[in-house]
C-alpha cells in the first residue's frame, strides 16, 4: 500500500522562468518544458494497475501537476475538466470510486430516455471501461479500496447506454447515443463530449448513416476512439471491427508488458492497416502478470479484472482527454497525430498490422500537447510535425488513413502535391509517406538506401526516417528539385501520400515553427 498523498521527489522551479512569465505574453512565448518526477497516488490497489505504468501515466501525472505547467496552462486557458462519453452497457454511477467524476445521470439511447440510474450487474462492462478513464484518484480513506483513473480527476464521464444487458445493440441506438454525446440530437447532455469511447464493434459495415455521422462528429471537434476487436488468434489475423475501421475513428488494439520498451500484442487483437496504435488490454489468459486490467465493476466498492480491446480503447480515450485538458486548442486530427507519433515503437520483426504506431505513451503525448508547435513549451528531445489539413478537399495534402476500396488510389495526393505544391524558398519541409505494402515487402535498410540514392540524384540532402504508423521520411532542405523527387517516387509506386509544412514567425522565445 502506498503512503497517503501523492509522492513527487523534485518540485524545483527555476526562478528565472517565473520572472520571464511576469513580463511576456504567454500565448506567444516558448518555455522549456519541465521534466518532473513520476507521481504515485495513494490508491490502495494502484500497485495492481500494471497497465498505467506500461503507458507511463505516473510520468504524465508528474507533468500534469508540475507548478510551472499548471501556472502557464491556467494563465492561457485553465486546466479545465474535459468530458469523455462512454457509449456502452451503462455505468454504475453510484460506485464510490466513480461517482465524483460522473457527469449527470445515464442517458439510455436504447429507449431515448434521460435521467435513469443503472442498478443491475449488467453494467459491469461500461463501469469497467469508465473506471479505466476516470476512477476517483488519490482518494484512499478509511481503509476503503480504491484505484486510480487515467484522468487524475480532470476527466468527467458522460454515461450513454447503447447496449442491452447481454452486450448486444442496434445501429440505431449507437447513432442516437453518438448524436446525444456530440450535442447533435434534440436531447442535450449537460456538457457535450470532448472524446467519445466506443468499446464495441461489429464484423460488418453498420449501414449508410453511421460513417457520415462519425465524420461530422470529427469535424465538430470531437475525437472518437474505438476498440479494434477481439477476433484474431495467435496465428490468424481477423479484420478490424466497425466502427473502428472507419477513417474518422482511432482504432486501438491490445498489447501488454512491463513498460513501453517491452510489450507484445494480445493474441486476440484484430489486425489491419486501420489499427492506429495499441494500449494495455490484458493477455486474456488464465495466468501471467498481465492477464487482465483492474477497474471498477458493479457494486459498492467492487473491482475486477477484464481483458480485451474494450479495455485498451479507454486508455487512449483517457490520454486524449488529458491532452485536451492541458491544451484546449488541439484539434482531433492533431490529437490523433500526436498519439501516433509519440507511441513507443513495437519490437523489431513484428507484424505492424497488429501494433499500428506502437504502444500508447501518455507522458510523451502529454509533453507533445504542451510543446511547440502546439503548446507554450519548447522540447528538444523529440519532434511532432504539424499537419497541413484541408478536410473539405478529397485530395488534401494531409496523411490518409489507408488506401482501401472507394478512396483515391495511393499516390494521388502526392501527384497533386508534386504538380501544385510550393517549391524553393516557400518550402520548409516535405514529409513523404511510403506505400505500406511496398515498404513491408522490402528490407528497411534497403528502403533507406534507395531513397537516399534517389534524393542524391535530385541534389537533395539526406532524408530522416520519421516512422510509426506509416513509414515516413522528411526532406528538410529547401530545394527546387523536391517536386521532381516526388514524381520519381510516385512513378516507382513508393509514395502513398505527402504533406508540407509552411513556416510562420513567432514573437518571443524561439524561432519558426510549422504551426
Amino acid at each position: 500500500m502506498n503512503k497517503p498523498g501523492f509522492q513527487s521527489r523534485r518540485m524545483v522551479i527555476v526562478a528565472g522562468l517565473f520572472l520571464l512569465l511576469a513580463g511576456c505574453n504567454i500565448g506567444s512565448t516558448r518555455f522549456t518544458l519541465p521534466d518532473p518526477d513520476p507521481i504515485i497516488p495513494n490508491d490502495t490497489l494502484f500497485a495492481e494497475q500494471w497497465n498505467l505504468r506500461t503507458i507511463r501515466i505516473p510520468e504524465a501525472w508528474g507533468l500534469l501537476h508540475d507548478p510551472l505547467v499548471e501556472r502557464i496552462a491556467n494563465n492561457r486557458q485553465g486546466i479545465a475538466p474535459v468530458v469523455v462519453a462512454v457509449l456502452d452497457t451503462g455505468i454504475d454511477v453510484n460506485h464510490p470510486d466513480l461517482r465524483a467524476n460522473v457527469l449527470g445521470e445515464v442517458y439510455d439511447a436504447t429507449t431515448d430516455t434521460n435521467g435513469g440510474v443503472e442498478a443491475n450487474s449488467a453494467v459491469n462492462h461500461g463501469t469497467h471501461v469508465a473506471g479505466i478513464i476516470s476512477a476517483h484518484t488519490n482518494n484512499a480513506t478509511g481503509g476503503t479500496d480504491s484505484i486510480a483513473g487515467i484522468g487524475w480527476n480532470r476527466i468527467r464521464i458522460l454515461p450513454v447506454t447503447v447496449l442491452a444487458e447481454d452486450g448486444s445493440g442496434s445501429v440505431s441506438s449507437l447513432i442516437e447515443g453518438l448524436a446525444f454525446a456530440s450535442g447533435m440530437s434534440d436531447e442535450q447532455p449537460l456538457q457535450r463530449a470532448d472524446v467519445i469511447n466506443l468499446s464495441l464493434g461489429a464484423t460488418v459495415a453498420l449501414g449508410p448513416d453511421l460513417e457520415p455521422l462519425l465524420n461530422d462528429i470529427r469535424k465538430s471537434d470531437i475525437l472518437v476512439v474505438a476498440a479494434a476487436g477481439n477476433r484474431s488468434s495467435s496465428i490468424a489475423c481477423a479484420n478490424v471491427d466497425f466502427p473502428a475501421r472507419y477513417a474518422s475513428v482511432m482504432a486501438v488494439g491490445s498489447a501488454n508488458g512491463p513498460d513501453p520498451s517491452t510489450f507484445q500484442h494480445a493474441f486476440y487483437t484484430a489486425c489491419g492497416p486501420e489499427v492506429d496504435l495499441v494500449a494495455p488490454g490484458g493477455t486474456g489468459t488464465s495466468s501471467g502478470a498481465y492477464q487482465g486490467i483492474l477497474s471498477t465493476i458493479f457494486g459498492s466498492g467492487s473491482f475486477g479484472f477484464q481483458a480485451g480491446t474494450s479495455q485498451a480503447a479507454p486508455h487512449v480515450a483517457g490520454v486524449a482527454a488529458l491532452m485536451r485538458a492541458v491544451n484546449q486548442e488541439l484539434t482531433p486530427q492533431e490529437i490523433a497525430h500526436i498519439l501516433r507519433e509519440t507511441a513507443s515503437p513495437a519490437p523489431v520483426a513484428t507484424d505492424p498490422d497488429r501494433y499500428g504506431a506502437g504502444m500508447l505513451n501518455a507522458h510523451a503525448a502529454l509533453a507533445a500537447a504542451l510543446s511547440a508547435p502546439y503548446g507554450p513549451f519548447a522540447r528538444n528531445d523529440f519532434s511532432v510535425s504539424p499537419l497541413a489539413l484541408e478536410p473539405e478537399d478529397p485530395d488534401h495534402l494531409g496523411l490518409r488513413m489507408s488506401a482501401r476500396g472507394g478512396e483515391p488510389e495511393a499516390g494521388r495526393s502526392a501527384q497533386r502535391f508534386a504538380s501544385e505544391g510550393p517549391t524553393g524558398a516557400e518550402l520548409s519541409r516535405i514529409i513523404i509517406t511510403l506505400d505500406r505494402a511496398w515498404f513491408r515487402s522490402t528490407d528497411h535498410a534497403d528502403v533507406e538506401a534507395a531513397l537516399h540514392d534517389i534524393a542524391l540524384r535530385h541534389g537533395l540532402g539526406p532524408m530522416r526516417f520519421l516512422g510509426n504508423r506509416f513509414p515516413s521520411f522528411a526532406i528538410s532542405d529547401q530545394q527546387t528539385g523536391s517536386a521532381e523527387l516526388l514524381l520519381d517516387l510516385v512513378g516507382e509506386a513508393v509514395v502513398h501520400d505527402a504533406i508540407y509544412d509552411t513556416p510562420v514567425s513567432l514573437t518571443g522565445i524561439g524561432g519558426t515553427t510549422g504551426r
